[in-house]
């Protein structure tokens, strides 16, 4: 039986965690510490944040670091600390208690105390931890007198007056009455008026009412359904609330333009005619004030954020006549209501007041293009610039929808982002709500990632996930069907070529056969693709078609590394059908998102983009030859005399060739009046010498499978990200997002593989990758964006087999079978056995 405690004994103790010192366990690695404080009569307890990895945490100043219980002299706290485990119960590390009549007089609620105890677990002394409390109310017999503080929380009933069905009085812990409404579960200081007898109207809309237990609930986006009345003068208002509505109450007399009512259910609330708007709260002069004041501020923030939200990048005929020429008309939209119950907001197409930017047009403009959508709007700025609402989804945009696809139409083609979710109310108007944040809003999200991300829209952002989600969602649409490929191993490169070379393009001009779902085998082998085997092959083949062995491509420089078209390609006569093919094959990667094992130089990414390239790019390529080339334009030659002509020479098989870099170069001495254009020419020259059949091919096997516009929001750096990834490893970053089955992050297996892995090469853990992701590149966002077969897949290590067999993977699900070794030698000979001396797939 719990213990019976009159209200007059019962105080507020507030709790804050600081910080713990846990004596560190042998063999052991520093845990995800949190700390649950409860009392002894209670079995709910509240839990504070997770320190991670630390024997010494300490706990942030945060509201959830801060406890608030209602004790009394015979109370007792129960402090608890627990390491925070993934697939296990969490573990106590130590225990402690404290009884309230221990806490120090002075530990008042506006001066809190620090208190250090000490844990023990199985009688054993394990640490110490450091707690800030303070006690609030009257005090009790056995500690001395504190000063007074805010109510408690309501705790036990006590007599009083007649009150309305579900009301019920009780008594705080310095004696001040307070009242309980059961039916919206809210307590106010002042009594509740008696119920009378007339009939109450529907019930207001805008309840405050918290969400039921084990459900969510979140605001939609509605008006009050109540109140029925037109925009009147303050004048006309009073006139008519005086003949016909209740304004005061036993209160006293309510602001002007406020009535008082009463639903079905006999419950108080008020109606605010000025914003036709209701409340639960009874108003004052202050609340009105405050609420004035918030939106106010809310109203200049929101204009502030439409106009740096549209800012444009490109001009127009509006631009010399005033500032506010380039901001978009601000957006009439109706927000969903927030808790403090805010009225009505004007819908998009309404007429607009006198004041603000917009003036309305007609609905169908006569301007020879055609009627607008149905949906559509257009509408003119002061400054006469025209601009576009699409009124269902309550958006605005400069871009003329009859003139390609509009904003709104490419949004709706994408999937909402994570934690969102689409709902309509009770006008059959849909609205988003963001249940990451829970809140709601009229405002398609996906359209604020089109405006971020896309190249014709006016903010552009470099943000590189937000183009690559862009790029996967309007340009590499998942198609139905499987592309089936079964190659030799040892024959890989002409297996490839013939798979891949015999989809011819349809009528569109794409070879959509290769952006079906890759299901990729080698044969004599059993293994299943579900991502693992097709991130093998584009790894091997990557290897072979860029191998410079093949004369397709070479290495830019005797220490550059990064590969280039090889001008003499052409000793082999079918090299425009491997380039071809090789294209196809790298468009394959960016579609299936999926890596290569080599990149090619920047001004090849930049030919693949179709930028212009510079002398600039020339120092990716050859800094040596790049660093002559201005010493020549920061030097004066006409008193060196060089000998230097408008021509270069040209090595082919062995042989040394004069090329003229213009018609009757190789007659034209280089001056000082003319070194600039020498130095552009020799540039070119140096970047694209016989390589122009060799990119056209290459380029159309590229497009064949991803369409030139796709890539508009990319630079060439990164198209080199999305193409190959990134080669260098977080070892630290790599533990932090690694899951376990069967083993957990304290089993000394675990530690002896991280402590390998750290005595690793970058090379052999790019092997390592390799071997359990079936690549050896990582996306942008690093260990934590690792793909499996059906989306994110984080890094796996479970125990599985004897400690006599070798480790074995699963690509497809980035799980690495590690046996349950008895010492890490023997881990380490076997790890580096199988990520090196193994290959093939199979079944079980």
């Amino acid at each position: 039986m719990p213990r019976q405690t009159s209200a007059e004994a019962l105080r507020q103790l507030s709790v804050q965690v600081r910080s713990a010192e846990l004596r560190p366990r042998a063999g052991a690695s520093a845990p995800d510490v949190y700390v649950e404080v409860g009392l002894d009569n209670a079995s709910a307890r509240t839990k504070t944040s997770v320190v991670r990895r630390s024997w010494n945490p300490s706990f942030p100043g945060i509201p959830k670091n801060k406890i608030g219980l209602v004790v009394d002299e015979s109370s007792v706290l129960v402090i608890v600390v627990k390491s925070k485990l993934s697939f296990r119960s969490d573990h106590t590390l130590g225990t402690c208690k404290l009884a309230v009549t221990d806490i120090p007089p002075g530990a008042a609620a506006g001066h809190q105390m620090d208190m250090r105890q000490t844990l023990k677990l199985n009688d054993e002394e394990v640490g110490k931890i450091t707690l800030s409390v303070g006690l609030a109310g009257q005090s009790f017999s056995r500690t001395s007198t504190l000063p007074p503080q805010a109510a408690a929380p309501p705790q036990a009933a006590v007599q009083a007056p007649p009150l309305p069905p579900g009301w019920e009085a009780r008594t705080d812990g310095q004696g001040r009455t307070y009242y309980v409404d059961h039916n919206t579960r809210r307590t106010q200081w002042v009594p509740p008026p008696m119920p009378q007898q007339a009939a109450a109207p529907q019930q207001p809309q805008h309840s405050q009412m918290p969400p039921r237990s084990g459900s969510q609930s979140y605001p939609q986006p509605v008006q009050p359904t109540t109140v029925s009345v037109q925009p009147q003068t303050p004048t006309a208002t009073r006139a008519r609330l005086s003949s016909s509505a209740v304004t005061s109450d036993q209160f006293g007399q309510l602001p002007p333009g406020w009535e008082v009512r009463r639903d079905q259910r006999n419950r108080v609330y008020y109606v605010d005619h000025n914003t036709r708007s209701t409340t639960w709260q009874r108003p004052s002069t202050d609340m009105l004030q405050a609420r004035d004041l918030y939106m106010r501020q809310r109203q200049h923030l929101s204009q502030a954020q439409a106009q740096h939200g549209q800012r444009s990048l490109f001009g127009d005929s509006s631009s010399s006549s005033s500032s506010s020429a380039q901001q978009p008309p601000q957006q009439e939209q109706q927000p969903p209501p927030q808790e403090s119950g805010e009225g009505p907001q004007q819908d998009v197409s309404s007429s607009t007041d006198g004041g603000d930017a917009s003036t309305a047009a007609e609905q169908q403009p006569d301007d020879g293009l055609g009627p607008l959508p149905k949906g559509w709007e257009k509408r003119t700025t002061p400054t006469g610039r025209p601009y576009f609402v699409y009124h269902p989804a309550r958006h605005t945009q400069w871009e003329d929808p009859r003139q390609g696809r509009s904003l709104v139409a490419r949004a709706q083609e994408l999937p909402l982002p994570a934690g969102w979710e689409i709902r309509v109310d009770q006008f059959g108007r849909q609205y988003f709500v963001d249940h990451n944040t829970r809140s709601t809003t009229f405002t398609d999200p996906r359209i604020k990632l089109l405006q971020e991300q896309n190249a014709d829209i006016p903010q552009y952002q470099r943000q590189f996930k937000n183009k690559v989600s862009v790029l996967r969602y309007s340009y590499c649409p998942k198609i139905a069907g499987r592309f089936t490929m079964t190659v030799r191993r040892d024959n890989l490169f002409e297996d490839s070529f013939r798979g891949i070379m015999s989809i011819k393009p349809d009528s569109s001009g794409f070879c959509n056969e290769l952006k079906r779902r890759l299901y990729l085998s080698f044969e004599g082998e059993d293994g299943l693709d579900y991502g693992g085997v097709a991130r093998e092959w584009f790894f091997l083949i990557s290897h072979e078609m860029l191998n410079p062995m093949y004369c397709l491509f070479q290495y830019a420089a005797s220490n550059n590394y990064q590969l280039e078209i090889n001008p003499n390609s052409g000793v082999n006569p079918e090299h425009l059908h491997y380039f071809q093919f090789v294209g196809r094959v790298v468009g394959m990667a960016i579609y299936h998102e999926k890596f290569i094992d080599n990149g090619f130089t920047l001004p090849f990414y930049k030919r693949i983009l179709g930028r212009e390239l510079t002398l600039k790019d020339l120092e990716t390529v050859d800094p040596e030859y790049y660093k002559n080339l201005i010493w020549i334009l920061d030097n004066d030659i006409d008193e060196l005399y060089l000998g230097m002509t408008f021509s270069v020479d040209e090595h082919e098989f062995g042989q040394i060739k004069e090329h003229e870099l213009k018609p009757g170069g190789a007659d034209i001495d280089v001056t000082d009046a003319n070194k600039k254009e020498y130095v552009e020419l020799v540039a070119q020259w140096r970047l694209s010498r016989g390589i122009q059949e060799q990119t056209t091919a290459f380029l159309k096997g590229f497009h064949e499978v991803i369409p030139a516009e796709a890539l508009v929001a990319f630079d060439e750096r990164e198209l080199e990200l999305l193409l190959i990834g990134m080669a260098e490893f977080d070892v630290a970053e790599w533990e932090t997002h690694t899951i376990y089955r069967n083993y957990d992050r304290r089993s000394k297996q675990i530690t002896w593989f991280w402590e390998i892995v750290r005595e690793f090469d970058n090379e052999q853990r790019a092997r390592l990758l390799q071997f359990v992701t079936g690549s050896c590149r990582l996306p942008v966002g690093g260990f934590a964006d690792l793909q499996g077969s059906n989306g994110p897949q984080k890094f796996c290590i479970d125990k599985y087999g004897s400690a006599d067999s070798l480790p074995r993977s699963h690509t497809c699900f980035n799980r690495l079978d590690l046996p349950p070794y008895k010492s890490k030698a023997d881990m380490k000979t076997k790890l580096t056995m199988a990520i090196e001396e193994t290959e093939g797939f199979g079944l079980e």
